[in-house]
């Protein structure tokens, strides 16, 4: 008998749904097709300066379940309807969960949340979330963390986003070249500089060549034309905060030397915050009275927000994590609740005014 000189670390492998077998389960309806389409745009047009609302993405930080997000969508809703003349609303539904160290890696890789990866089944959830999302009229912003979790709802999103561990990765760059929707860039959270973000720009925003599975399933070379509305969000460093605008200014002379759109996106958490969720809504006033004053070169903010304020401590990715859920509050990031952002923005749109 010869032994096997490969796959000797390698488990069951299990086939998994393509693109197409996917959109055809759960297609796009001609409204939200329209949706994605027009809300596409319209953030083009933030970034460039061309529309003057500010863009507001807020929402979980990851998914775990989903009829609560769908419930934070409902509230977009009524919001979006009376305010809608200052921002531009957007719900964040992240189905991966960056990860320094090995966790509960996000609502795709594991949706019973107890280490089973049902990854197909994660592959329809999402993608109907999405599309009930969608039918409410919101549009939807995702991090691409997986270009292969990404790619099946692709064409459900509206902007999307390389987080800070992720910005030096030279797949997830490439990656980010090749899709349609707007792309953000985070500073890496491991520095004090821009340069891992720039650099980064510097390959999203042209051709580039990756390998990955195609539409149909079958491993593909594809070639990408770049993306050109790719832009910097600011959401802290290795010291601390980087909102403030002396930052602003530094990053977009930066850009502005470079060639890049010299427009930066604020996210309110993370590292701005310091790990307190509160102080999002302070820095997100804090934001709306510098453009009242002035202040140029801020596309928007990004903001965590929940149900309820603050987070739960659970094991997920082990049997039984499901049940021990406390409802309407984060199993990840602590979050503002939806009550407390909804304070905020009333208070940041009298300022705007």
């Amino acid at each position: 008998m010869i032994a096997s000189i490969t796959n000797m670390n390698i488990g069951k492998q299990v086939h998994l749904p393509s693109y197409n077998e996917l959109s055809k389960a759960i297609p796009l309806s001609a409204k939200a097709r329209n949706l994605v389409m027009e809300s596409r745009q319209i953030i083009q047009n933030i970034i460039l300066g061309k529309d003057k609302r500010k863009l507001l993405i807020l929402g979980p930080c990851s998914v775990h379940d989903p009829m609560e997000v769908l419930e934070i969508a409902q509230n977009i809703v009524k919001d979006q309807k009376i305010k809608q003349k200052d921002y531009y609303l957007v719900i964040r539904v992240c189905p991966n969960k960056p990860r320094t160290k090995k966790d509960w890696s996000g609502y795709v890789p594991d949706p019973h949340l107890d280490g089973s990866s049902d990854i197909a089944f994660g592959y329809h959830s999402i993608r109907q979330l999405m599309a009930n999302i969608l039918e409410l009229g919101v549009p939807i912003a995702c991090e691409m963390l997986d270009i292969n979790d990404y790619n099946v709802v692709s064409d459900m999103i509206s902007y999307a986003w390389i987080g800070a561990r992720t910005v030096g990765s030279p797949v997830t760059r490439t990656a980010a070249s090749g899709i349609t929707a707007p792309v953000g860039v985070k500073n890496s959270n491991s520095k004090d500089t821009f340069e891992d973000a720039t650099n980064a720009l510097d390959v999203v925003t042209k051709p580039g060549v990756m390998t990955c599975p195609g539409d149909d399933g079958y491993h593909s070379r594809i070639a990408t034309k770049g993306n050109h509305f790719a832009h910097i969000i600011l959401r802290g460093g290795r010291s601390g905060p980087n909102y403030h605008a002396r930052y602003v200014s530094k990053i977009r002379n930066e850009l502005k030397a470079a060639g890049f759109i010299d427009r930066v996106l604020i996210d309110c958490s993370h590292g701005n915050s310091n790990g307190d969720y509160k102080k999002q809504a302070y820095i997100f006033k804090n934001i709306a009275r510098r453009i009242k004053k002035g202040e140029r070169g801020i596309i928007g903010m990004m903001l965590e927000v929940y149900l309820d304020g603050g987070q739960q401590k659970v094991k997920l990715g082990e049997p039984g994590a499901a049940q021990k859920i406390v409802p309407r509050l984060s199993v990840t990031d602590k979050c503002l609740s939806y009550e407390e952002f909804r304070t905020a923005f009333n208070q940041a749109l009298r300022i705007s005014r």
